[in-house]
């Protein structure tokens, strides 16, 4: 925001904070991981429909109540800006999203990020973004399962690696344009990153296993 002393302080700071999103890459990396340590056992070994459900519930269960509060509250203010408001950017962001019934539901049900390129006006509350994309991972996942589960006698070094090469296409973004932003670049973030978590997990689980 235009506050006094904010361009000083990004003078300083600005080329740290300007790496903020990477955050983002390190949450799905996490998230794999976590999510690989706690239900590859359960999920891999064969599709069962009823631990998938109850996998999937337990992800709602954990995102959504907090996700529908603030959803809600942020909408309402989105709303009373637009009804009160001197103009029409009433959201955060360079682009503004749609506050329809239509475009309600979606975000209600977190699928606002899955056929929109680019980040800008997909979501009222523009980081969530990243939650609409976890929960696409979240639904791959039992199935995705099946694949990594098979992968677990591989050796470390080479799960390891098959990580590393996961993260290149983020990696390349950065160095060759400065920023990972391009068409459907939140889907390659989530899905390289997610799966190099998951990775990681079975590594060091290699490594234990000795």
């Amino acid at each position: 925001p235009p506050l006094p002393g904010v361009a000083a302080v990004d003078g300083v700071l600005g080329p740290l904070a300007g790496q903020g999103a990477l955050g983002v890459d390190l949450f799905f990396v996490i998230s794999g991981f976590v999510i690989a340590h706690t239900y590859l056992d359960r999920l891999g070994p064969a599709f069962q429909p009823a631990v998938a459900a109850r996998f999937v519930w337990a992800r709602v269960c954990r995102m959504w109540p907090l996700y529908l509060l603030v959803l809600h509250v942020f909408g309402l203010w989105l709303l009373a800006k637009l009804i009160f408001g001197h103009d029409r950017d009433v959201a955060f962001q360079a682009v503004q999203p749609p506050l329809t019934v239509g475009e309600w539901a979606r975000q209600l049900v977190g699928v606002q990020m899955w056929d929109h390129p680019y980040l800008d006006g997909a979501s009222w509350v523009g980081p969530t973004w990243s939650l609409s994309a976890e929960w696409l991972a979240y639904l791959l996942f039992p199935a995705a399962a099946l694949a990594f589960h098979r992968l677990r006698r591989l050796p470390a070094p080479v799960l390891v690696l098959a990580a590393a090469v996961l993260m290149t296409p983020i990696a390349a973004a950065y160095l060759l344009t400065g920023s990972p932003y391009y068409p459907y670049s939140w889907l390659v973030r989530l899905l390289c990153g997610f799966a190099a978590g998951v990775l990681i997990s079975m590594a060091l689980r290699r490594i234990h296993a000795g």
